[in-house]
C-alpha cells in the first residue's frame, strides 16, 4: 500500500518499478493538543528496460499523521529527488580556446606572438589569452594528479625524456593540478594543450557520427600524443626546432596475410616547439602543441594514416591546411580584415605560429591544378615523383577546400547569432565531407585518391552518400538543424574547376594558370553573385553572405528580379542561360510558391507536396551560351497584401539535372530539405523573397 501512494505522489503510473529503502518516524510536535507525527519513505526507483540511457533514481516522501493515524485527506508528498549517479569533478585548466592571432584579431597580431612574456608583466604577453577550460573525459585523482589519458582510450598524452631524462616514455604524462599551472611557457602548458586538440579531434569525429575505432582501420587506439618530442629527419632531433610530425608504425603484415587487428600500431603525434626564443622561462619554451591549427595540419595525416595506411596524399601532402583554415575561421577575430586580398589575415592559414602559407591563393598567379605550382611535378617520370608534392599543392588544395565553405555559408555576415550558425555549419559540414572521403578511399578502395579529380569524386560520393546529417550544437541554445545530402556536389567541383582543375587540354605538361571549364552543359537561373574568374562569369558559385537583405540591396545569392520575374502581380516568367560548351536539350522549368509569415523565423523547408506548384513549361533546348525564357506561370496569389511569398524555380534537363529533381534520386530530391541549402548549393534553383503588393 505504502508502494502504491508513494508511486502515486511521484508520478508514476505503478509502483512496479518502486522498491522501498527504509522507514522512519519522526515527531511533528503537537498540532491543536494533538500529537502529530510523519512517517518518511526512502525509496528507489529502477530506470525503464526499454530506456537503458536513464537513469535510476531515489526520492523521499512523507506523510502526516495526528495521534498515530493518517491526518484528513493527508497524502504522501515528495520532499527530494536525485538521480543515482556520481559526477567526476570536472579537470579545468587555463589554456588556448583558439590560437591568440585568431583571438587578438586585426591590429593586434604582434601582441600575442610566441615569443612573447608569458605573463603580465609586460604589455606584449601570452596570459591575456588563456581562458578557464574543461578537459572532457580526464578525472583527478586523490592527490589531485591528472593522468591524460581519456576516458574513452581513444587519446593519450605521452611522458617525453627531453621534459625529464629520466621519463618512461611509455607512460601517460600527469600533470598535478592542472587548473594551477602558472602560465603558457610550461611543458605542462603545452601537455595539457595536446590532451586538449586531440580530444576535440575525436570529439568532433563523433560530432559528426564518424566512430573513431570503425575509422581507425590501419592503427590502434588511443592516438599517442609526444608534447615534447624530437623530430626526425632535420636539425630537429633535440627538440628545438619549429616543427610537428606524424610517426606511423606499418603493420606487421603482408599485403595477402589475413586481416588481424593485432599487426597494427600506434599513430603518434609529435610536437616540438613554437618558439625558439627563451625570455625568463628558459628551461620551458613554449610547445608547438598550444597551436590548434598546426594541430589539426597534423591531424590530417593522423586521418589519412589511420583510414588508409598513407600518410599523404600521392598528389599533395596533406588535406591538414585546409582542414585548419575551415575548422578555425567561424570565430576567428580575424574573418574581416580585410575579406580579400593579398594582405588579408583571415587567409593566413597559420597565423600564431607563422608559416607563409595561404589558403587564397590566386590560379592565376600559378596555384593551379594544372599550373605552375602542381603541373610540373604531376607527370615527372622520374621514379616515385609524387613523393616531391609538397606545400604549394597543398595551398592549391586548401584554397579550393575553403572556397567550399565559403560557398555553403562561410562568408555570411559578421558576427555572432545566426551568422555564427550558418558559418559553423558551413564548416562542420565542409570538414565533415573531407573526413568521410578519406575514409571512404582508404579502407573501401584500399588506396587514398591518387589525383585532385579523385578527391572531387571522393567528396561527391561523400555528399550524395549522406542521407541526413545532425548539424553539431557547438553551443545548446543553438536549434536542432539537418543537413540534407545531395545539396553541395556541385560546388565542390566548381570550386576545384576554379582553381584550375578540368582545364581541358589534352597535352599534360601544358601549363594552364586559369580557371577550368564547366561540365558541357551547365545551365543556370541567375543571381546576385560576383562575377566567377575566367572565361565563364556567370552561373558560378561565388561566395556571399547568406542572409535575407530585402531590396534594394537584396542577397546576392538570391535569384535576379529579371531572372525570376513577376510580371502584373500574377505572372512568373524564368529565364535560363547555360554557361556550358554544347546545347542544353530538353529543359524544363517548375515553379512553386509558398507564403513565409514575417513572425516564422526560419524559411519553409522545399518539399513540393506543401509548396503550391504553378505549372511545368518545356522542354525547350539552350544554348550553349545562349538563354531562353521559360512562361509564363500563373497565377500567384495577390492578397492579402504585405504577405510575403517565396517563389522556387526549377530548370532541369537529361544533361544537367536540378538536384531537387526526382530523377537524380538525392536524398534531397526525396524528403525535405532546407531550401537554403538547397538552392545556394545549385545554380539550377532559382529562389526569390516576393511581397504581395
Amino acid at each position: 500500500m505504502v508502494k502504491d501512494e508513494i508511486a502515486k505522489a511521484a508520478g508514476l503510473e505503478s509502483s512496479d518499478r518502486v522498491w522501498l529503502d527504509g522507514l522512519r518516524v519522526r515527531s511533528g510536535g503537537r498540532r491543536s493538543g494533538k500529537k502529530s507525527s510523519f512517517v518518511e519513505a526512502f525509496a528507489y526507483v529502477q530506470r525503464p528496460a526499454d530506456k537503458p540511457l536513464q537513469s535510476a533514481y531515489a526520492f523521499t516522501a512523507e506523510r502526516l499523521f495526528i495521534d498515530g493515524v493518517p491526518a484528513d485527506k493527508s497524502q504522501y508528498r515528495i520532499l527530494e529527488t536525485f538521480p543515482l549517479i556520481a559526477h567526476a569533478t570536472p579537470v579545468t585548466a587555463r589554456l588556448f580556446p583558439r590560437d591568440p592571432a585568431s583571438q587578438a584579431g586585426p591590429g593586434h597580431l604582434i601582441e600575442g606572438r610566441p615569443n612573447r612574456a608569458p605573463d603580465y608583466r609586460s604589455d606584449y604577453n601570452l596570459e591575456r589569452f588563456r581562458s578557464l577550460t574543461t578537459l572532457p573525459g580526464l578525472t583527478l585523482d586523490g592527490a589531485l594528479d591528472a593522468h591524460l589519458e581519456d576516458d574513452l582510450d581513444q587519446a593519450e598524452v605521452m611522458r617525453s625524456r627531453l621534459v625529464d631524462p629520466a621519463a618512461d616514455e611509455s607512460k601517460e604524462q600527469v600533470v598535478h593540478r592542472p587548473d594551477t599551472v602558472l602560465h603558457a611557457r610550461t611543458n605542462a602548458f603545452a601537455a595539457l594543450s595536446g590532451y586538449q586538440h586531440a580530444r576535440e579531434l575525436f570529439d568532433t569525429m563523433r560530432f559528426y557520427g564518424l566512430d573513431p575505432a570503425t575509422y581507425f582501420r590501419f592503427a590502434i587506439l588511443p592516438l599517442h600524443v609526444r608534447y615534447r618530442a624530437p623530430i626526425t629527419p632535420g636539425p630537429g632531433k633535440d627538440g628545438k626546432t619549429v616543427n610537428a610530425m606524424v610517426d606511423y608504425e606499418p603493420a606487421t603484415r603482408d599485403y595477402n596475410d589475413e586481416w588481424d587487428l593485432n599487426a597494427f600500431k600506434y599513430l603518434k603525434v609529435c610536437f616540438a616547439l613554437a618558439d625558439l626564443k627563451r625570455s625568463l622561462s628558459r628551461r620551458e619554451p613554449l610547445g608547438l602543441a598550444a597551436d590548434p591549427r598546426w594541430s589539426w595540419h597534423e591531424y590530417a595525416h593522423v586521418l589519412l594514416a589511420a583510414s588508409s595506411s598513407a600518410l599523404e596524399l600521392n598528389f599533395v601532402h596533406s588535406v591538414g591546411d585546409g582542414l585548419s583554415a575551415i575548422l578555425w575561421d567561424p570565430q576567428s577575430a580575424l574573418e574581416g580584415d580585410p575579406p580579400a586580398g593579398p594582405q588579408s589575415l583571415r587567409m593566413a592559414t597559420f597565423p600564431w605560429v607563422y608559416l607563409n602559407r595561404r589558403h587564397d591563393r590566386s590560379v592565376y598567379a600559378g596555384w593551379s591544378w594544372s599550373g605552375t605550382y602542381h603541373r610540373a611535378y604531376a607527370f615527372d617520370p622520374a621514379p616515385s615523383p609524387h613523393r616531391r608534392k609538397g606545400y604549394n599543392s597543398e595551398q592549391i588544395l586548401s584554397t579550393s577546400l575553403f572556397r567550399i565553405y565559403q560557398a555553403l555559408g562561410g562568408d555570411t555576415v559578421t558576427g555572432t547569432g545566426a551568422g555564427l550558425l550558418t558559418r559553423w555549419a558551413a564548416a562542420d559540414y565542409t570538414a565533415y565531407l573531407i573526413m568521410r572521403a578519406l575514409a571512404w578511399t582508404g579502407p573501401i578502395s584500399a588506396a587514398p585518391p591518387t589525383t585532385p579529380d579523385e578527391l572531387v569524386l571522393a567528396l561527391t560520393d561523400a555528399d550524395v552518400g549522406t542521407a541526413t546529417w545532425q548539424v553539431p550544437q557547438r553551443d545548446p541554445a543553438w536549434p536542432l538543424r539537418e543537413r540534407i545530402g545531395g545539396c553541395a556536389f556541385k560546388v565542390v567541383r566548381w570550386a576545384f574547376e576554379a582553381q584550375g582543375l578540368y582545364a581541358g587540354t589534352t597535352d599534360p605538361l601544358e601549363i594552364v594558370d586559369a580557371p577550368g571549364l564547366p561540365q558541357p552543359i551547365d545551365i543556370f537561373i541567375e543571381n546576385g553573385r560576383p562575377d566567377s574568374e575566367g572565361a565563364f562569369l556567370r552561373g558560378g558559385y561565388m561566395p556571399v553572405s547568406l542572409d535575407w537583405n530585402p531590396p534594394p540591396n537584396g542577397s546576392k545569392w538570391l535569384a535576379t528580379a529579371d531572372a525570376l520575374q513577376v510580371v502584373g502581380k500574377k505572372r512568373v516568367f524564368v529565364k535560363v542561360r547555360n554557361r556550358g560548351q554544347s546545347p542544353a536539350t530538353g529543359v524544363v522549368v517548375q515553379v512553386w510558391y509558398i507564403k513565409w509569415p514575417s513572425t516564422q523565423q526560419d524559411p519553409p523547408a522545399w518539399d513540393p507536396t506543401v509548396w503550391t506548384k504553378l505549372g511545368a513549361k518545356g522542354p525547350k533546348t539552350v544554348p550553349a551560351g545562349g538563354e531562353v525564357k521559360f512562361g509564363a506561370f500563373t497565377p500567384l496569389p495577390t492578397t492579402p497584401t504585405g504577405d510575403r511569398l517565396l517563389i522556387f524555380a526549377e530548370a532541369t534537363c537529361p544533361g544537367d539535372r536540378a538536384n531537387s529533381d526526382p530523377a537524380t534520386g538525392l536524398p534531397c530530391s526525396t524528403q525535405p530539405t532546407p531550401i537554403v541549402d538547397l538552392v545556394v548549393g545549385d545554380n539550377n534553383l532559382g529562389l526569390r523573397l516576393y511581397t504581395i503588393t
